[in-house]
């Protein structure tokens, strides 16, 4: 009886996300997770116990966690550069260049630099800076550009084209979702603490923002490298069904 529920337990899957890679798209993956969870254990057990700015840090540019992402979005933009030389297809050119976008955004801290310079144009509110919504403008300004991009190859690209994309579409939404309203949210309830005088809870909230924001962006990044990886290497029995018919 145990060990038919356990089954069950492990062959449910939500509707929303299908998610069964194998092969060697699932060896990478599981390799990609053990270097995430790492990082996790640096920054809760080693980064909080160093002066602040150090290189095990998730949230800090340029510390062993960031640089690990700056490779994930390096490796996905060619990989799908690469699909689309193979399949001939302007849409994984167009998905090929978001990730490049990313890259370039997070590596030369863009949306930092042209949000600050935007900042005058904004007051504080809602326990957000004039620089925070600087960023969501530079974010908003991205996803405008690449996303018209991305929706103008869709509707010339074939079926299997379209699948990658829904997929993508998704994974990208949820990336943006830790990347973007995890850290406002995280910024807005440090500011909250702080303005009430809470400065211990503030410190906590702040770490724990940063394991929640950057490990999910780092999970993300290692689930969206892995099926691009599988889909180049052309694993037939990959599937991640994002979107069920």
């Amino acid at each position: 009886m145990f060990k038919l529920e356990l089954k069950k337990l492990y062959n449910f899957r939500p509707k929303i996300l299908d998610l069964r890679i194998k092969d060697s798209a699932s060896k990478l993956l599981i390799l990609l997770v053990l270097g995430d969870i790492a990082f996790i254990l640096l920054h809760v057990f080693v980064s909080v116990r160093l002066p602040e700015g150090n290189l095990y840090d998730l949230s800090e540019d340029y510390s062993f966690a960031e640089t690990h992402m700056y490779m994930k979005e390096y490796w996905v933009a060619i990989l799908l550069f690469l699909l689309g030389i193979t399949r001939k297809k302007f849409i994984y050119f167009s998905w090929s260049l978001m990730f490049l976008i990313l890259l370039l955004d997070d590596a030369l801290q863009i949306h930092e630099r042209v949000g600050g310079s935007l900042s005058v144009y904004f007051n504080d509110k809602f326990y957000l800076r004039p620089q925070d919504y600087g960023e969501l403008l530079v974010y908003a300004i991205y996803a405008l550009v690449l996303f018209s991009l991305i929706g103008f190859a869709y509707l010339r690209t074939d079926e299997q084209g379209k699948k990658v994309s829904k997929n993508l579409f998704v994974l990208i939404v949820i990336l943006a979702i830790f990347g973007v309203f995890i850290d406002m949210l995280g910024i807005m309830t440090w500011n909250i603490l702080e303005y009430k005088s809470l400065s211990y809870w503030a410190y906590i909230s702040e770490h724990l923002s940063a394991v929640i924001e950057d490990g999910g962006e780092m999970l993300v990044l290692s689930i969206i490298l892995s099926y691009v990886f599988g889909l180049k290497m052309g694993v037939r029995d990959q599937k991640i069904n994002i979107f069920e018919k």
